[in-house]
């Protein structure tokens, strides 16, 4: 899934914003110019059936955990970094959460329950300090 709605959804995620920024920071940190990012780490957000994000606890390195690709260029002592954000993920019962469980079990009966997605998503961040 590339932008559209599924974007804007993880891109409204406050929890997942701070933890770009701070990489972005990082990154900038150790930077010494313009040039490629390729930032590969993991990511999770919030875990309540009440937010909307319920199944997306996390990422899963095994499938690619979450990615940030594309370029920074540094202009009037800051970073300006056009990007791409990829949430990679396994779509399965996560023991440590009750309602995983309680969920995984109901939709067994409907269907396949354990399924990989990739959300996709561009963006661009201003004067990030080196």
């Amino acid at each position: 899934m590339q932008d559209g709605v599924w974007g804007d959804y993880m891109r409204a995620n406050g929890l997942l914003s701070a933890q770009i920024h701070d990489a972005l920071s990082k990154d900038g940190k150790n930077r010494k110019g313009t040039g490629p990012v390729n930032i590969r780490m993991s990511a999770v957000i919030q875990n309540g059936y009440s937010t909307g994000y319920e199944m997306l606890h996390g990422t899963h390195a095994g499938v690619g955990g979450f990615e940030i690709n594309g370029f920074a260029t540094f202009n009037e002592g800051a970073f300006t970094y056009q990007v791409q954000m990829i949430w990679h993920d396994i779509i399965d019962p996560n023991p440590q959460y009750f309602m995983d469980t309680v969920y995984s079990g109901v939709l067994s009966v409907l269907g396949p329950k354990d399924y990989e997605v990739h959300i996709s998503w561009s963006d661009t961040f201003y004067k990030i300090k080196d």
